[in-house]
């Protein structure tokens, strides 16, 4: 019965991941885009993630502005995204990790970068991890519970935020640097 159970849960979470995966490429399909303050928001997001990092043991340094700046956004879409990103970082990181999560801004944008000196995605995959399904290492996926739609789910929302998000090559660990563009 516990077998059933947990496989019936996994089902269920790839049938939602399927759903939402494809209702996002709807060009029809809209956020629900306000103008929100993402410097406030992204310090709410990594707030609920403490205690994990702390029970974890990961030292963590994050360095986001006091000063407000605004983004048009899907909170809840948004809030999927950034904790896609940070759920793989406690998942596939070793007890120990340093994360970090850096905020600058670059002409109009808003950029973040999720960083860990952890595991590294190999080069061989850094060119399709966005895309369905891809996984770096099939039997520690099996153990996580993952679907294989997280980093691509993440895309298809940073992108309707008209963002972008990518893989910043690093000899440790791994980056991913997210661009959101600000409005005034």
């Amino acid at each position: 019965l516990n077998i059933i159970n947990k496989n019936s849960h996994r089902a269920n979470k790839l049938m939602n991941d399927l759903f939402e995966f494809s209702l996002y490429d709807n060009v029809d399909y809209k956020f629900n885009l306000v103008k929100g303050d993402i410097s406030e928001f992204l310090r709410q997001i990594i707030a609920n993630y403490i205690p994990e990092f702390e029970h974890n043991k990961f030292e963590y340094d994050f360095d986001i502005p006091e000063e407000s700046y605004y983004i048009m956004m899907d909170e809840e879409k948004l809030t999927r995204a950034f904790n896609n990103i940070l759920d793989n970082k406690l998942k596939y990181n070793p007890i120990g990790t340093a994360i970090g999560v850096k905020v600058e801004i670059r002409d109009l944008y808003f950029c973040i970068v999720f960083s860990d000196n952890g595991e590294r995605i190999p080069e061989k995959y850094r060119e399709n991890i966005f895309n369905p399904f891809v996984r770096v290492d099939r039997s520690r996926n099996s153990k996580t519970g993952g679907t294989g739609l997280g980093l691509s789910i993440t895309k298809k929302i940073i992108n309707k935020h008209h963002g972008g998000i990518r893989i910043i090559d690093s000899e440790i660990g791994t980056s991913f640097e997210i661009m959101l563009p600000l409005v005034k």
